[in-house]
């Protein structure tokens, strides 16, 4: 019994052993942010570093809170841990040719300094040029509501992080961020789709304005319901009785446009009267003017009272041939002339085509 107590009271051998190596057990991930530093990306890259270090309890090896032990003290070797560490989350934040330039500093504090003074006030005045100009032409275009909203957001946060002002009073704070939020949502309202004018009019006219999220949420709200009422196929129309769907009946109404194209194709595949000289239609090699030259009659003209006779080209449609419409031509003149009635002519012309 006196052995297993002893062996759980610690001796200051023990103790000793124990605080010389470190006894956090907790691991990190090497890669604590998805923002990598590229050189022109310093302000938001230190943001989500800081956040993160911060959150891990670490954030005294940046700022220089936490300094190096004497290597005989026995909380040394909790320090080399945790300051390896932080220095391995900052290097392996950074893009390849950035981190490679940092890995032999000894102090993740004197590293931190060191990337600060090389890219914080790197270019800034070009940053915001930068970001002012993309805010000024970004418009939704296809992209969702969402999307558009997102990307307007990102910028905006990107603007933020230049703002370093300090304040002079809680007021004109309050007062700027009305105003810098109301312009955010007039720039947000213009660069909608035309679709949205009537929201984007409701919410102009209200006094004061709503906060931005509450702008985006109504937006959003009407593309939703424009989506359901007018972006979908009609659901109104009754299924058939057997129980079929809305695609059945495309399917069905798809397959009937197949027949009648079918049809279709069939009527217009059947021969017609060509003629193989001219290639035009409704005459033959037999009948062509351009072979045999236009008939007299045609060129007089063959127009008799409001009774109009088809010409030779079109002989495949008449009942007669081209010697009888000829025949019956001069019939017509030289009855005419003798001032017979031209009623009795044309039946006498009938005739003469039955006994033919």
């Amino acid at each position: 019994m006196s052995d297993k107590t002893s062996e759980n009271i610690p001796t200051p051998s023990n103790m000793q052993s124990s605080e010389k190596t470190p006894t956090h057990t907790e691991s990190h991930p090497i890669q604590i942010t998805t923002i990598k530093l590229n050189g022109d990306n310093f302000l938001r890259w230190s943001r989500s570093v800081r956040m993160y270090v911060r959150g891990r309890g670490k954030m005294g090896y940046l700022i220089g809170d936490k300094t190096e032990p004497a290597k005989t003290d026995p909380t040394w070797a909790v320090w080399d841990a945790e300051n390896s560490t932080v220095m391995t989350w900052l290097v392996n934040s950074m893009e390849e040719e950035i981190g490679a330039n940092y890995m032999c500093f000894p102090y993740a504090k004197e590293l931190w300094d060191s990337v600060n003074q090389m890219y914080s006030d790197l270019g800034n005045q070009f940053q915001i040029y930068e970001l002012k100009l993309q805010l000024s032409e970004i418009r939704q275009g296809d992209d969702t509501v969402t999307k558009y909203f997102n990307v307007l957001r990102r910028l905006w946060q990107d603007l933020d992080l230049f703002n370093n002002y300090e304040w002079r009073s809680v007021e004109d704070f309050q007062h700027r961020k009305e105003v810098t939020e109301a312009d955010r949502i007039f720039k947000f309202l213009a660069g909608l789709r035309n679709e949205f004018d009537e929201v984007r009019g409701r919410i102009l006219g209200r006094q004061p304005f709503p906060p931005i999220g509450e702008v985006f949420y109504e937006v959003r709200r009407e593309e939703s319901r424009r989506s359901v009422m007018l972006g979908k196929p009609n659901t109104e129309a009754k299924a058939p009785a057997g129980g079929h769907s809305d695609a059945s009946a495309l399917v069905g109404s798809e397959a009937n446009v197949g027949k009648l194209s079918s049809t279709t194709r069939r009527i217009d595949e059947k021969p017609r009267v060509w003629c193989d000289h001219c290639n035009r239609p409704r005459h033959t090699r037999e009948t062509c003017w351009k072979i045999h030259g236009k008939p007299a009659s045609s060129m007089r003209g063959s127009k008799m009272g409001s009774r109009t006779y088809p010409s030779a080209n079109e002989a495949e449609t008449n009942p007669f041939s081209r010697e009888q419409i000829d025949h019956l031509l001069q019939l017509l003149k030289s009855n005419s002339v003798q001032g017979k009635p031209t009623a009795s002519i044309v039946q006498k012309g009938a005739d003469f085509g039955e006994d033919d």
